[in-house]
């Protein structure tokens, strides 16, 4: 599990806001030594920013 909150300011004063994620992550393996393969891994991460990053965070916005 990996979790972290940052914060984010332009020196322009354009942009200013916070950032939080939370990643899950697990792991098969055939075998249990440190170099046995194959691995399947799965990660799924949520992620939440402020409105104030709305355009400068993620990409072009959908509409609709």
């Amino acid at each position: 599990m990996e979790a972290g909150v940052n914060h984010t300011r332009s020196g322009r004063g354009i942009y200013d806001g916070w950032l939080q994620k939370i990643t899950i992550a697990s792991q098969i393996e055939v075998g249990r030594e440190f170099f046995t393969r194959p691995v399947l891994r799965t990660f799924v991460t949520y992620a939440k920013w402020s409105d104030r990053l709305r355009g400068f965070v993620g990409g072009v916005p959908r509409t609709g």
